[in-house]
């Protein structure tokens, strides 16, 4: 007979589900600290903030904005380093964060061009900010993100 643990449930709060982040956005977050703290420790990490790892491990599912900070402090609790963020974001353009959809925003583009296409699909991944292309020319491009006032 073939055994398997079972991690306990999860009881994932209605508030933590609110539409403002989607799921994808985390899994830079959660590919950081898998490579920090190994996959178990990812997992009880995740357990630890009150949320389902199936739950949000689901591209097509959301999360709120304020259970977002909490994922971020959790980041920062178990590294013990307070630019985990910084250094998760670097696993942002990797194919596990971004699935099928990183040859084309990496390699079927030029630099300008994913800037810019990033910030025309922003309110599919986040309702709680505005990214704007402020100067695109040459070699260079300014972006604004304007995140708006969170309760």
């Amino acid at each position: 007979m073939n055994k398997q643990a079972i991690a306990p449930a999860v009881s994932i709060s209605l508030h933590d589900t609110k539409t403002e982040m989607l799921c994808s956005t985390s899994h830079m977050l959660m590919t950081y600290l898998e490579k920090s703290r190994g996959k178990d420790g990812m997992e009880q990490a995740i357990r630890e903030t009150g949320m389902s790892l199936d739950y949000i491990q689901n591209p097509r599912n959301w999360v709120s904005f304020e259970y977002y900070c909490r994922l971020l402090d959790k980041l920062i609790e178990v590294s013990g380093d307070p630019m985990a963020p910084f250094h998760a974001g670097t696993y942002a353009s990797s194919r596990k964060c971004m699935g099928p959809i990183e040859i084309l925003v990496t390699r079927a583009t030029s630099v300008i061009g994913t800037y810019k296409f990033a910030v025309r699909l922003s309110p599919r991944w986040s309702k709680v900010n505005e990214w704007k292309m402020l100067h695109a020319k040459g070699n260079t491009c300014r972006i604004s993100v304007r995140n708006f006032t969170y309760p």
